[in-house]
C-alpha cells in the first residue's frame, strides 16, 4: 500500500507555499506512477551487455507484481524471477511476459496470437513459494539478443504488471574436436560448446554431428546427442559414437547446434540475417551459419587388412554349366561377418580395362568359411577366367590367384530308328551319351540346385508344351528339335530292342532298332528337392525318368505330367509311363520330325 502525504491546518509547514507545492508534486508523481493511464517510463539506460539485465520501463500499476533481476543467462535461455504479492491463490493467472522487441509487453498481446517474432510469449507459472516469489526457465531465446520481460497477475478481470527489464543473451559457439577411438568403423566424437548451461539441451536444443564421405555426398545419417558433461565452468562437452563406417575410407564431420525458438518467424526478415537453426510450427529452417556450426574435421577410418579370398578346387564343367566348389575366405576377427561371397568372372576389354560379373553364393556358409556356385548358361566352347571374392564392412575383396576352365562343345548326332521321328544321340545338357546331363522341372528351361513347389516356376496354362519357349529342348538346342510326345516314346518300346547295359561305367537301356540303328539312356535318376535319386552308380536300383512334352491331367494343384520310366535292380522291371509333379527334375531326350 502507498501512502500519500497531505498537510492539515495544524501543521506550520503549510505556511511555507513552497513546501506545499512539493508535496502536491511528489503526489502527483506516485499516482502517475499507480495509473494505467500514466504510462509512464524511465529514463533511457545503457544498452546492455551480454548475460546481463537492466529496469528499461518504469511501469508499475500495482506493487503487488513484482519483476526480479534475470539469472543464470545463456546463449539461449534464462531464468527469470519475480513476486507475486498477496494472496495468490485467487489469482486466475500469473508469470512473465517475454518479447523480443516489444518494449512494454502487455497480456493483451499474447490473446490468440501465433509465437513468433515481433509478438509477446506468455510463460505462466504454476504456483509461488511461501515468500511469493516465482522464477521460470525460458528456453527458446536467441543468442546475441535483446528481450524485454515483466511480471503479471491476472484477478478479478484486470491485469496487474510489474516493471519492464530487459536482458541480452549471450554468444554461441562449438568447437569439434579431433575425433578418437578410430578403429574400421567406428569413430567417438566431442563438441565443445560455449554459452550454454547444463539444462540448454532438450527440445529447444541439440548439437548434431554431421557426417560426409570423401565425396561429399552424405551418409544418411545425421547422429544427435544430448549427453551433457562439464570440462570447465564456461566450457560444455558433447560427444557421439558412430558406427558402421567403410574401413579406409575418408570421411568429413561437422558439428552443428539447433536452436527451436518461438521468437523466431521466417519472412519477417531474411534469414541470412539470422543464425543458427530455427524451428517453427510444422516447417523447419535449417540455417546453419559459422556461428553455430564447427569447423568441418576429417578423418580416414582404419583401413581393413587380412580379409583373403581363395578359389580351391578346379571347377566342374558341363556343356554350359559349371560348378565351382570349395571357395572360401578368410577374415583376421572373428567378430567380422561377410555380407556376400562368390565368384567372379573376369573379362579383359579390348582398351585393357577389366569388368567382373559376379555370381555371389546363395547358400550358407560352409565350415571353415566354404562355399560352392553354380554359373548355369554360360556360352559353349568358351575360355572363362575367374575370382573368388567377399564383401566386408561395405568392401569388396578380390583373390590374387585367378583361375582358368573352358565350357565343352557338343553336337548332338541325329539317329534315324526308322520311326516316325528322328531321336537325338544324348539328352539336354550332356556332351556325351552317356551322360546324364541336366536335370529340369517341367516347363522350365534352366537347370537348379533345388526341386520344389517354391523354385517352381513351369508351364501351368499349358497342356502341351513341345516347341514352344517351355520346351527345353526346342530353347537350348533351337531348330526343330523339341520334347518327345508320350506316343513317339510307345513308338520305341514297341519297334527297338531294350538291353541294360553298361558304357564308360554308367547303366543304362541301349535300344536297337530294326535297321542295326542304336541310342543309349542313361539311368540318370531324377532330382527332388536337393537330392538326387535312383542315379546310376549310386545304391540300386538304378532308373531312367524322362520328361514327355504332355500333361496328363490338372489335379491336384499342377497336376500330372507324363513321363517316360525305367527301373533296374535284383529283379529288372520293364519300361512304362508314369504321372509326375511337374517340380521334380527329370531328364530330357530331345526328338526332331522327318
Amino acid at each position: 500500500m502507498v501512502t500519500t502525504y497531505c498537510p492539515s491546518s495544524h501543521d506550520t509547514r503549510a505556511d511555507k507555499p513552497w513546501e506545499t507545492l512539493l508535496g502536491i508534486a511528489l503526489t502527483l508523481c506516485i499516482l502517475m506512477n499507480l495509473l494505467p493511464s500514466c504510462g509512464y517510463k524511465g529514463e533511457p539506460i545503457p544498452e546492455v551487455k551480454p548475460g546481463t539485465a537492466a529496469d528499461t520501463v518504469v511501469n508499475d500499476l500495482s506493487y503487488t507484481a513484482v519483476t526480479g533481476n534475470v539469472s543464470a543467462v545463456s546463449a539461449v535461455a534464462a531464468t527469470l524471477n519475480g513476486f507475486a504479492n498477496g494472496d495468490n491463490e485467487n489469482y486466475k493467472e500469473f508469470g512473465f511476459l517475454v518479447s523480443r522487441y516489444e518494449e512494454n509487453p502487455s497480456y493483451e498481446d499474447t490473446q490468440g496470437q501465433q509465437d513468433g517474432r515481433g509478438t509477446v510469449v506468455k510463460v505462466v507459472v504454476e504456483e509461488a513459494d511461501e515468500e511469493n516469489k516465482i522464477a521460470v526457465r525460458v528456453h527458446g531465446l536467441i543468442p546475441m539478443t535483446t528481450f524485454y520481460y515483466r511480471t503479471f497477475i491476472v484477478r478479478d478481470g484486470e491485469t496487474i504488471y510489474g516493471v519492464v527489464k530487459r536482458f541480452q543473451t549471450i554468444d554461441l559457439s562449438i568447437k569439434l574436436l579431433e575425433p578418437t577411438g578410430i578403429t574400421i568403423e567406428e569413430a567417438h566424437f566431442a563438441a565443445e560448446t560455449q554459452g550454454l548451461g547444463p539444462d540448454d539441451y532438450g527440445e529447444m536444443l541439440t548439437v548434431n554431428f554431421r557426417f560426409q564421405d570423401v565425396s561429399f555426398d552424405s551418409i544418411g545419417a545425421t547422429f544427435t546427442t544430448r549427453q551433457y558433461a562439464t570440462e570447465d565452468p564456461s566450457t560444455h562437452r558433447l560427444s557421439t559414437h558412430i558406427g558402421g563406417l567403410t574401413p579406409g575410407k575418408q570421411y568429413f564431420c561437422k558439428a552443428f547446434v539447433d536452436v527451436t525458438s518461438p521468437f523466431y518467424v521466417p519472412g519477417d526478415n531474411s534469414i541470412d540475417t539470422e543464425t543458427g537453426t530455427f524451428t517453427y510450427g510444422e516447417a523447419e529452417a535449417d540455417v546453419a551459419t559459422e556461428r553455430y556450426k564447427s569447423e568441418e574435421v576429417p578423418f580416414a577410418v582404419t583401413p581393413l587388412t587380412g580379409v583373403m579370398p581363395f578359389p580351391q578346387k578346379e571347377p566342374a564343367v558341363d556343356y554350359d554349366i559349371v560348378d565351382i566348389d570349395d571357395n572360401y575366405f578368410v577374415l583376421p576377427s572373428d567378430t567380422l561377418r561377410a555380407t556376400e561371397y562368390g565368384v567372379a568372372f573376369v573379362t579383359t576389354e579390348a582398351d585393357g580395362t577389366t569388368t567382373y560379373t559376379h555370381y555371389p553364393s546363395t547358400d550358407d556358409l560352409r565350415t571353415g568359411n566354404r562355399y560352392s556356385v553354380r554359373v548355369t548358361g554360360l556360352q559353349l566352347k568358351a575360355d572363362f577366367d575367374f575370382v573368388a571374392y567377399v564383401d566386408v564392412k561395405g568392401l569388396r575383396f578380390y583373390s590374387v590367384d585367378v583361375v582358368h576352365f573352358e565350357t565343352k562343345d557338343y553336337t548332338p548326332n541325329v539317329v534315324d530308328l526308322d520311326v516316325s521321328v528322328l531321336w537325338a544321340d544324348r539328352n539336354v545338357g550332356s556332351y556325351s551319351p552317356e551322360v546324364a546331363g541336366h536335370y529340369y522341372s517341367w516347363g522350365e528351361i534352366e537347370a537348379k540346385k533345388v526341386y520344389d513347389d517354391m523354385t517352381f516356376t513351369g508351364a501351368n496354362e499349358m497342356d502341351l508344351i513341345g516347341g514352344t519357349d517351355y520346351d527345353v529342348a526346342h530353347v537350348k538346342w533351337g531348330g526343330k528339335w523339341r520334347m518327345p510326345t508320350r506316343a513317339e516314346f510307345q513308338e520305341l518300346i514297341d519297334e527297338c530292342e531294350w538291353e541294360w547295359t553298361q558304357i564308360e561305367g554308367v547303366w543304362g537301356y541301349k535300344v536297337t532298332s530294326f535297321n542295326d540303328q542304336e541310342l543309349f539312356f542313361p539311368a540318370g535318376g531324377f532330382r527332388a528337392d536337393d537330392l538326387l535319386k535312383d542315379a546310376s552308380g549310386g545304391t540300386p536300383p538304378a532308373g531312367g525318368y524322362y520328361w514327355t512334352s504332355e500333361r496328363s491331367d490338372r489335379e491336384p494343384g499342377w497336376g500330372h505330367i507324363h513321363n517316360f520310366y525305367f527301373l533296374h535292380g535284383p529283379h529288372p522291371t520293364s519300361m512304362y509311363f508314369q504321372k509326375s509333379l511337374p517340380i521334380l527334375g527329370f531328364t530330357v531326350r530331345p526328338v526332331m520330325d522327318k
